[in-house]
């Protein structure tokens, strides 16, 4: 498609929009569009959700983790409505909205039938605040490590189901989605980590509960790169990790409690980790 420039005046230039477009996206005169300069391309987004009102599902999955894929995965592509055909017991669909999906409620209707639909969802100019949240419950986690963290892990994932939304349904970050998206599955798969060394140690030795106190350093770092765009918090945590497990970690690996060593390398190692797609959405941010 190729469009001519018209000269309005000396200083205004003016660029047709595609009127398929237009209707596509229910624009109006007045609208405000979202115009980017990269490089020789001229990117024009507009706030407009994409429109996926509904999907009809036919499950005939039986496991647990089979049938949340293909909800989740709907959930998360932004539709509003997710029509389900499902024979099994109605109380995992019910687990699946719980633990999984924000601003959905469950419907039934006739035989074997139900219904996921968007009713509350929290709004697009959340992101950032839900994000910092996570991050924030992953401190929480740390600092209490042993006492019962499973709801602050349901709580993580479904923030990151959510966020993963709204990247899909609201066009958010066009250029910076694939950093963010691989951000939000790396903190997921801390909190996991967590929730792992939790069910793992009963209690923690002096080493242990030292290194659990880097891991809380490393994980406010982080925090404080995302909310400032501040690179130099996050080259801070790529110090602090590799004097933790080049010194700390291997010792941990060699001690009485091998598996809860594990635990505390992996978890350092997906925060250090986190900081490799964090750092290309700032940079590319203030490009």
């Amino acid at each position: 498609m190729r469009r001519k420039i018209i000269e309005l005046g000396h200083d205004c230039m003016v660029l047709s929009l595609p009127r398929k477009w237009i209707l596509q996206n229910n624009l109006k005169k007045s609208d405000e569009l979202t115009v980017e300069i990269d490089d020789n391309k001229l990117i024009v987004t507009t706030d407009a959700k994409i429109s996926l009102k509904d999907i009809s599902l036919d499950i005939k999955e039986t496991t647990e983790s089979g049938i949340r894929t293909l909800i989740i995965n709907a959930y998360r592509a932004g539709y509003d409505k997710i029509l389900i055909k499902y024979s099994g017991e109605k109380e995992i669909i019910s687990k699946i909205l719980d633990n999984y999906m924000l601003g959905f409620e469950l419907f039934s209707f006739g035989n074997e039938s139900y219904i996921l639909e968007s009713v509350a969802e929290p709004s697009i100019e959340d992101f950032d605040k839900i994000l910092i949240k996570e991050l924030q419950i992953l401190v929480e986690m740390i600092k209490n490590i042993d006492t019962n963290i499973e709801q602050d892990f349901f709580r993580i994932r479904k923030y990151d189901n959510f966020l993963k939304r709204i990247l899909t349904k609201h066009n958010m970050y066009p250029k910076l989605k694939g950093f963010i998206w691989q951000f939000l599955s790396t903190i997921t798969h801390i909190a996991r980590e967590c929730v792992n060394l939790n069910k793992t140690a009963k209690k923690y030795s002096k080493e242990e509960t030292d290194f659990l106190k880097h891991i809380e350093e490393m994980l406010h770092l982080l925090q404080k790169g995302f909310q400032a765009k501040d690179i130099n918090s996050l080259i801070e945590l790529h110090s602090i990790e590799k004097k933790m497990t080049m010194n700390e970690g291997l010792k941990l690996l060699k001690s009485k409690n091998p598996l809860v060593g594990y635990y505390l390398m992996s978890i350092a190692r997906q925060t250090y980790l986190a900081t490799s797609p964090l750092t290309g959405f700032i940079q590319t941010q203030t490009l």
